[in-house]
């Protein structure tokens, strides 16, 4: 029995993914879709008032399932790779997923902004940099 919510977009559990040349590939490929996601989210809100954001069913509808994706690709992301990016908040994509998943409103509404306010920025700012300086964990290329 699923505790979800009718309509709410399915939750995977995710295993960990062990160390390796497999490992890499997969992280890469998750931090391409946490990428993507940040920008589109940033793309969705950009010249959107917070006001106008939490008023919008569409818009808060995409930037809500965009950030989920990221919230997804965190998890999923080898500790290994996450241990390289000491800078990225990775805890706080977790409680970002818990709170847009919250059955109180106000509880969605705070993750959300918090998500678009900053933290979406903070991330994608951090992967710039963690492509210049570690442009193999960017790869998607086993060996």
């Amino acid at each position: 029995m699923s505790d979800a919510k009718p309509g709410a977009a399915p939750t995977a559990q995710c295993v960990p993914v062990p160390a390796g040349a497999g490992a890499l590939v997969m992280g890469s490929a998750l931090l391409q879709s946490l990428e993507a996601s940040g920008v589109a989210v940033l793309t969705l809100v950009e010249d959107v008032s917070e006001a106008d954001l939490l008023r919008s069913r569409l818009t808060r509808s995409e930037v809500t399932r965009h950030l989920q994706q990221m919230c997804h690709a965190v998890s999923g992301m080898p500790m290994d790779i996450q241990s390289q990016m000491p800078e990225v908040d990775w805890s706080a994509w977790s409680l970002i997923g818990s709170g847009l998943m919250d059955a109180s409103s106000h509880a969605r509404d705070e993750a959300l902004s918090f998500a678009v306010r900053s933290l979406v920025s903070a991330t994608l700012m951090w992967l710039r940099v963690y492509r210049q300086s570690h442009p193999a964990l960017f790869r998607m290329a086993m060996g």
